[in-house]
């Protein structure tokens, strides 16, 4: 699945770890790409294991067409 195609409750791995998308932001960058912001919660405390608590949490994004595996 790509950035584009995130909703609210999904379940992605992110950097290594199984985290859980709890706010989805879709818009139109400055130079006109779709762009796709998330807030994420660690979904396991192995996420936390992973990327720390501060990184398991919080606003991430980038261009739609990024790529990410479902978990």
């Amino acid at each position: 699945m790509t950035y584009g195609e995130l909703k609210k409750n999904d379940t992605i791995i992110f950097h290594g770890a199984k985290v859980r998308i709890i706010s989805v932001l879709h818009k139109t960058s400055n130079d006109g790409e779709p762009w796709t912001g998330f807030e994420i919660e660690p979904a396991d405390d192995e996420a936390v294991e992973i990327l720390g608590n501060y990184y398991s949490h919080g606003w991430y994004g980038g261009n739609d067409s990024l790529e990410v595996e479902r978990a």
